[in-house]
């Protein structure tokens, strides 16, 4: 039944491909046809002549569809081209910078942050002006948890924030009217409260929290087992339109800022939840 079934698609297919070649072949056959049994006369010259001008025009029409055909093909085949330009320019893209995505970083919903947590097994590092966003809802309770489950798998989670009473604050006050001192105090207020005081004292050995006095941060960085995320800072602009880039951790552009990121934990203070 289906060899059947595609056999009159192919032929209906046809026919609707060359609908006027065949209208023109029709006409033409119903002339000869009609000559053989009714021979034209000088009567029949109105008839005859109508006749070959709806063959003229069929045949017309049907060179104008070829051609619109021809010119739709060769656009399918350029589009098709140009796509795949693109895919292979991602692909290189990719392939020698290790990006594997840009994007806006405030169109992201809690399960696109709850993933990045749970890319992180026994490593996650954070860097950042306050990372307060991650101690508010809809966020706080996932933030909390995660950072409790691998500490307690002895995993290791390094947090550099702002020193909350350095003079960055100041100067961003003065330049975008906007201070993070307070922000950067319910971080921390967060960490020892919903993370720091819930473990034992050996877990809490792996949580570091550190905070930058002597210069700015310029970028936020997360650093799981998969991704490095990187946004930077705009320092005259305080604004929400900002990018956020995916980066292989594995890549030679991801090393670049986790050697810069290290360096900046090594010359940050150590955070004394003690005092």
């Amino acid at each position: 039944m289906r060899p059947i079934l595609s056999w009159l698609t192919s032929i209906a297919n046809f026919l609707l491909d060359n609908l006027f070649d065949v209208l023109a072949v029709a006409a033409s056959t119903y002339m000869v046809v009609r000559h053989q049994f009714h021979p034209y006369g000088p009567n029949d010259i109105g008839v005859l002549a109508t006749g070959i001008l709806a063959v003229l025009s069929l045949t017309a029409i049907s060179n104008l569809w070829q051609q619109h055909k021809r010119l739709r093909s060769i656009e399918n085949v350029s589009n098709q081209t140009y796509q795949d330009a693109r895919k292979i320019l991602e692909i290189a893209t990719t392939s020698f910078s290790g990006i594997t995505a840009v994007q806006d970083k405030y169109r992201f919903d809690p399960h696109f942050w709850q993933s990045v947590l749970e890319e992180s097994s026994l490593k996650l590092d954070l860097l950042g002006h306050a990372l307060s966003t991650w101690c508010e809802h809809p966020y706080s309770e996932s933030f909390a948890r995660h950072l409790k489950r691998i500490a307690q798998a002895n995993g290791t989670v390094r947090i550099v924030v702002l020193d909350p009473a350095g003079e960055s604050h100041a100067r961003r006050l003065r330049i975008l009217g906007k201070s993070y001192q307070e922000r950067v105090e319910l971080t921390l207020s967060f960490l020892k409260e919903q993370v720091i005081d819930k473990l034992t004292t050996a877990k809490q050995k792996n949580i570091v929290v550190k905070y930058v006095s002597d210069n700015d941060i310029p970028y936020m960085l997360i650093r799981t087992e998969r991704h490095v995320f990187v946004s930077p800072y705009l320092q005259r602009t305080d604004g929400k339109d900002n990018l956020l880039v995916s980066i292989d951790a594995d890549s030679k552009y991801a090393s670049v800022y986790m050697n810069d990121f290290q360096k900046i934990f090594d010359s940050a203070k150590n955070v004394s939840w003690t005092s």
